[in-house]
């Protein structure tokens, strides 16, 4: 007996230790790593034949104006941005069946939105007051085109023609605070992809099938070309006043418009996108076949890959956190359905989050669009319809609030893990040498 009490003590002492050091491990780990940022899917905007084609937050008035594809004709919807809640349908405004609207432009400053209207004949530009939700005045284009951008400072509306009856694109600017066309610039090439500069207030346009970028002062509508590659998408760098591109196969390069040196980018990516986090002084690409995004860092132009859930087509930001945003669709499975999600990545790109959205049908990739109210961290990501309706999902991004993380030992491999309680997922590991 007295054995057997020795052999039970020595177990027992040995468990309590166990138990001792992997309490005081956990306490340890608690303690040591940072909380994780908590974002939420906190809603989702969806009804019958849904295809939000295009979305935009009016910042003042947190409202969010969606482009609805699904009916035909088209036409323009209204949310609160906290409720979700339907404000009003302002139907097609001028669109037909044989036509559709284009993306709401938000004039934050003006309170006004500019979007596109076409009745397959001719284009207009339909402006509504985003405050009392009217139709203001349409604006009839000198051709057949619509809105590419607006500069809130200089107040003023970029519109892009380019139809057969001109011999190349036009860029004409329109007077928000009167709407009425102010001037014009002719373009170089067909195929134009564009981006605006805030601070300067330069406009940049690239060129799938010619060697140079298009630099438009804004003030003075004077053109400066810089030799580079062709390419299918740019942006600005207003932080480094720098223009980065997609070189169509070329890789990314940097075009420094302050001294015209064209740099290669060293990660090859089959990207056809790029959008710039002014928070983070980087540039994002899409992801297209591969499933990866190339990371450029705005100072040195050093890039890495970082592998992403799935494709993603669009990029949105929440400045304060620091936080890009995706949609993304898992890989097709040989049968069954894949999982939509929301892709987060923090202040150090690192894939911090994936948000499960919905399941979609095998064979569907839909396209997204999203919106971020920088004044209240809410995002917007519109999913087009994939084997069913499409969908807003909506996000509350509390990137100064905090949730703890669980974790989850393995002591026979020797490894702690450190999951997200809000998607489950891990988003750490530790191997090694722990009690």
């Amino acid at each position: 007996m007295g054995n057997l009490n020795a052999i039970l003590f020595s177990y027992g002492a040995r468990f309590f230790r166990a138990i001792l050091s992997w309490g005081l491990s956990l306490f340890i780990l608690t303690c040591s790593q940072t909380l994780l940022p908590a974002q939420t899917l906190v809603g989702t905007i969806t009804h019958d034949n849904f295809f939000p084609f295009a979305i935009e937050v009016y910042e003042p008035g947190n409202r969010l104006f969606v482009s609805d594809w699904g009916p035909v004709p088209s036409r323009l919807l209204v949310y609160d941005g906290q409720s979700l809640a339907l404000l009003a349908d302002l139907g097609p405004l001028g669109a037909t069946p044989a036509g559709a609207l284009g993306a709401p432009h938000v004039l934050n400053g003006l309170g006004k939105v500019y979007v596109n209207v076409s009745d397959g004949d001719t284009d207009r530009v339909a402006v509504v007051d985003a405050d009392t939700l009217s139709l203001i005045r349409h604006v009839d284009l000198p051709g057949e085109g619509g809105v590419i951008g607006r500069d809130e400072v200089l107040r003023q509306v970029y519109v892009l023609i380019e139809d057969i009856s001109h011999p190349s694109p036009e860029l004409h600017v329109l007077d928000a605070l009167t709407d009425q066309f102010i001037g014009m610039v002719p373009l170089r090439n067909a195929l134009p992809n564009f981006s605006l500069n805030p601070v300067t207030h330069a406009l940049a346009f690239g060129y799938l099938q010619a060697d140079f970028i298009d630099v438009v002062d804004a003030a003075t509508l004077g053109v400066t070309s810089f030799p580079a590659f062709k390419t299918w998408g740019v942006d600005f760098n207003w932080v480094e006043n720098k223009v980065v591109g997609i070189g169509q196969a070329l890789g990314a390069f940097s075009l420094d418009l302050v001294t015209g040196a064209v740099t290669p980018i060293a990660c090859s990516n089959d990207a056809l996108l790029m959008y710039f986090n002014p928070a983070g002084n980087r540039m994002y690409t899409s992801a297209e076949v591969n499933r990866t995004s190339t990371i450029i860092e705005g100072p040195s132009d050093s890039c890495f890959l970082l592998p992403m859930y799935g494709g993603t087509d669009r990029w949105g930001f929440y400045h304060a956190a620091n936080h890009a945003y995706a949609g993304a669709v898992s890989n097709r499975p040989e049968s069954g359905s894949r999982l939509e999600v929301a892709v987060v990545i923090d202040d150090a790109s690192q894939l911090i989050e994936q948000i499960p959205l919905r399941q979609i049908g095998r064979d569907y990739l839909p396209m997204h669009d999203i919106a971020v109210h920088q004044g209240g961290g809410r995002v917007f990501i519109a999913s087009s319809p994939a084997g069913g309706d499409g969908q807003i999902a909506v996000i509350q991004d509390d990137g100064r609030l905090t949730r703890p993380p669980l974790y989850w030992i393995d002591p026979g491999a020797r490894e702690v893990h450190t999951v997200d309680p809000g998607s489950d997922t891990v988003v750490h590991s530790y191997w090694g040498n722990w009690p």
